[in-house]
């Protein structure tokens, strides 16, 4: 299921996302359900006519004479399913969705002759949603140079408007990626001592997103598919699972981290999973709305899943979805080994942000470091005595654990601070101390 943000993203103007937000209301909608594969319900209009929406290709179905495709009814349908599931519980799909599915079933069978216009059609609105993010990126280039010219001090003077109309822009270009970005800089203003230091870092981000856009056709494709992505651009769960390869091993949960995201709509879970043969992390993201609870991990931290998982396309894949399982968790007592020091733990860091500069944050695994607080200040030490400075915060839970001794610490690296997600003492096994 996408996200709120991805869904409105879909919508093909302003004005539609708008009334789609409107129209994702309980009251106005009578018998929605769900099955496997479909969401369904009958809009409380005038005449009273049937939404539906195929969750495997995102196909839909509406009763309204909108010319505008998708119309604000199928987004607002699956805006009510991802932010108020309960509403759509499952139950036999009405005659009228039953034989929505089976017309659908029917063409797929016969409809090798209809494809090419279906393909020639997809590709005309790829390109009208093109034409609408270069737009949005122009924009945004303008409004950075005018920001370069002004200083940072212009940040502050233009108030909460000037960043509030840029994310608006952004959003009307289907750009919900870069959206969210100009929000997290709104925060970053005026916050702290150093948010001039932290707000040129996220400029200087953005400023990369535009012109490696503009020289889109030069990356690598895997550079291709991880800048459109981040621009807004979504790869739906289903064809993610058919293209990409799927990478069987026992993955371990280190640890998770959940934050609200920037403008405050969702919740972002990021599970941090290490795969015990390949040797490599995996993020494993999950979303819901801010006022709702996310759904419990189906393993805990500390365990492992027998499954699959599919990677999405970049030059240093991180992210992945959850593919077949092979298996129920089951708890690992020999943990594999982190890096031996700080120093090697920073240049796999650097290494990795050399192939993708744009990650915002990366698994950091230490075998052996000491917390401590020194001078007011949170930190952990390796036996060489090189530290790195954590997240601010209350960390006396890993002091408890470590009772002044090393111990092994999970945690996220944003290259300031390092945020502990979960901890072992030596031949121990993992404990959650953060998220």
């Amino acid at each position: 299921m996408s996200t709120p943000e991805e869904l409105l993203a879909q919508a093909p103007d302003r004005s539609t996302q708008v009334a789609a937000r409107r129209t994702a209301r309980a009251g106005l909608w009578d018998q929605l359900g769900r099955d496997e594969g479909h969401l369904w319900g009958c809009f409380q209009a005038e005449e009273p006519f049937w939404v539906m929406v195929d969750l495997a290709d995102g196909a839909g179905r509406c009763g309204c004479s909108i010319p505008k495709r998708p119309c604000h009814h199928l987004i607002a349908l699956q805006l009510l399913a991802a932010e108020t599931p309960d509403l759509l519980r499952e139950r036999p799909a009405p005659e009228d969705v039953t034989e929505w599915q089976r017309r659908r079933r029917a063409r797929q069978r016969g409809a090798d002759a209809e494809r090419p216009v279906d393909e020639k059609a997809r590709q005309r609105r790829i390109a009208e949603r093109e034409k609408k993010v270069r737009a949005g990126l122009d924009a945004l280039k303008l409004w950075l140079c005018d920001r370069a010219r002004g200083g940072l001090v212009s940040l502050e003077t233009s108030g909460d408007a000037d960043l509030t109309g840029l994310a608006a822009r952004l959003s009307d270009a289907q750009a919900a990626g870069l959206t969210g970005r100009v929000h997290r800089l709104a925060e970053l203003v005026g916050a702290s001592d150093d948010w001039p230091e932290r707000a040129l870092l996220e400029l200087g981000r953005l400023a990369l997103i535009v012109e490696g856009y503009s020289r889109i056709s030069r990356l690598p494709e895997p550079a291709q598919d991880e800048l459109r992505g981040l621009i807004g651009w979504t790869t739906r769960t289903a064809d993610l699972l058919r293209d990409e390869p799927a990478v069987l091993d026992r993955w371990l949960l280190f640890g998770a981290a959940t934050d609200t995201a920037p403008g405050g709509a969702l919740k972002v879970r990021r599970s941090w999973l290490y795969g015990q043969e390949t040797q490599r992390f995996a993020l494993w993201l999950h979303f819901c709305p801010e006022q709702r609870t996310l759904e419990p991990l189906p393993l805990q931290v500390g365990e492992a899943l027998h499954a699959a998982l599919h990677f999405y396309p970049s030059p240093s894949p991180q992210r992945a979805a959850l593919g077949e399982r092979l298996g129920g968790p089951e708890f690992v007592l020999n943990l594999p080994d982190g890096d031996p020091s700080v120093e090697v733990a920073l240049e796999r860091a650097a290494a990795v942000w050399g192939a993708q500069p744009l990650l915002e944050r990366q698994p950091m695994h230490l075998q052996r470091v000491t917390p401590a607080r020194i001078d007011g200040r949170w930190r952990v030490s390796d036996d060489a005595g090189l530290g790195l400075p954590l997240t601010s915060g209350d960390h006396w839970a890993l002091i408890a654990r470590s009772g002044g001794h090393p111990l092994r610490l999970m945690g996220e690296w944003d290259g300031e601070a390092l945020r502990p997600l979960a901890c072992a003492a030596p031949g121990g096994p993992l404990t959650v101390v953060g998220g």
